[in-house]
């Protein structure tokens, strides 16, 4: 996945990758892994129908501290290929992943390497056939992508990796057509928002490139005085956060920052899906990882909320994905889900379930299903809530939760009384 500033030559020359980005494809790696194995967890299942779409593929090698490495293409071929082998070996019947890749790069010579390097691999049979290279930009290739997705079945199961240098070139209308158009989407979209911040001014308002965003005059003058305001630049992020989820119309939506040592500028890598379990997949790779990334806020659910009442600096911190914030995350979720549960009157009279609370309240949290179980259980403990299945059977031990089990609060509660440590 290219940036502008990264040149395969004629000459056969790889350019240089830098650690954040390589923990990147790290993740990206991990996370195409996740998505087959869950797709795929039914022992009966034959074959699995994915599209993964690299809008911005480069020429699919690089070099790290004098080695090289390879880019997404690759990671993604392979990525897919040993998956499949692995499942193939818990199978008594065959088992396929029906996989189609399109790698799109608008610099011919990018595409040509990374045409190259296929040719001369273990998947120089599928160019022309399930792996398509295609010389131009994706927002001018998306439709015809789109189609052949729904043509190819029901499902829509599709990956697309938009890893843009800044945040001009991909439109929110596209991203809006992948999500609206399409069953079962994911986008994960590199999005360069320290740049976009220091490029707003009020002679640029409705510039090509901000109308691509679906920022209007009006808009980026809201932007604009914020500056004016204690915490300017995390408030300008809060702002786009929800201005993207609103106009993407990507019901779950996580934001993960990243920093460059080079530039010393943040940019986000947004994760969008229609799914609330898609999202927990990605936040728990985080978890899991521990790497580059961070969010930004508070532990819990309602993280990047913004209270006027209190220190702005106070409510923006980095927050790293390690054992200690996820205690953290652990004792704030537990405080917050009788709260929330007592607040909501469907939720209070009806129970609620795992999913429900997820789908309302996760966009833009830490908090992974793991985490609110184990705040679950622990409120349980407590006598703070009663946990059933779907079907109404009490769970007074079990310490797995479903996406279907039902929480529900007692006649009587006290939200003090359970200890943040024990």
């Amino acid at each position: 996945m290219p940036k502008k500033h990264y040149e395969w030559g004629y000459d056969g020359s790889v350019p240089e990758i830098g650690e954040h980005s390589l923990a990147k494809h790290r993740i990206i790696e991990d996370y195409v892994r996740r998505y087959i194995e869950i797709l795929s967890a039914n022992p009966r299942q034959s074959q699995l129908n994915l599209t993964i779409v690299d809008g911005f593929c480069g020429g699919g090698l690089y070099t790290f501290k004098n080695e090289v490495v390879p880019g997404s293409p690759l990671i993604l071929l392979r990525t897919v290929r040993e998956t499949e082998a692995k499942i193939k070996i818990t199978r008594r019947k065959d088992f396929k992943i029906n996989a189609d890749f399109f790698f799109i790069d608008e610099a011919l010579p990018h595409c040509n390497f990374l045409k190259n390097e296929i040719e001369h691999s273990e998947f120089k049979g599928e160019l022309g056939k399930s792996i398509k290279i295609i010389v131009g930009q994706f927002e001018t290739k998306a439709t015809d992508i789109i189609r052949f997705i729904k043509n190819k079945g029901k499902a829509h199961r599709s990956l697309f990796f938009l890893d843009q240098y800044g945040w001009s070139d991909i439109s929110l209308g596209t991203i809006r057509k992948i999500i609206n158009e399409l069953s079962y989407p994911e986008v994960l979209l590199t999005f360069a928002v320290d740049s976009l911040i220091n490029y707003l001014n009020e002679n640029l308002a409705g510039s090509r490139s901000l109308l691509s965003l679906e920022l209007n005059r009006s808009d980026v003058q809201e932007l604009l005085n914020r500056k004016r305001e204690a915490g300017w630049r995390y408030l300008i992020q809060n702002e786009l956060y929800r201005h993207i989820q609103n106009c993407t119309n990507a019901k779950h939506y996580t934001p993960f920052f990243i920093k460059s040592p080079k530039s010393g500028r943040s940019y986000w890598l947004l994760h969008l899906s229609k799914h609330v379990r898609a999202r927990d997949e990605m936040a728990t790779l985080h978890w899991d990882k521990q790497n580059h990334f961070v969010h930004h806020g508070k532990s819990g659910f309602h993280a990047l909320g913004f209270d006027p009442s209190k220190d702005i600096l106070e409510q923006f911190n980095l927050f790293d994905f390690n054992e200690i914030n996820r205690i953290h995350s652990v004792d704030a979720t537990t405080e917050q889900i009788p709260k929330l549960i007592n607040d909501d009157k469907l939720w209070n009279s009806q129970g609620v379930s795992v999913e429900d609370i997820f789908s309302r309240l996760s966009n833009n949290s830490p908090v992974t299903k793991i985490i609110a179980c184990e705040a679950l259980i622990k409120l349980r403990k407590y006598n703070e809530v009663t946990i059933i299945t779907k079907d109404g059977k009490p769970k007074p031990r079990a310490n797995a939760m479903k996406w279907e089990d039902r929480i529900i609060l007692p006649r009587q509660t006290n939200f003090l009384s359970i200890p943040k440590k024990e």
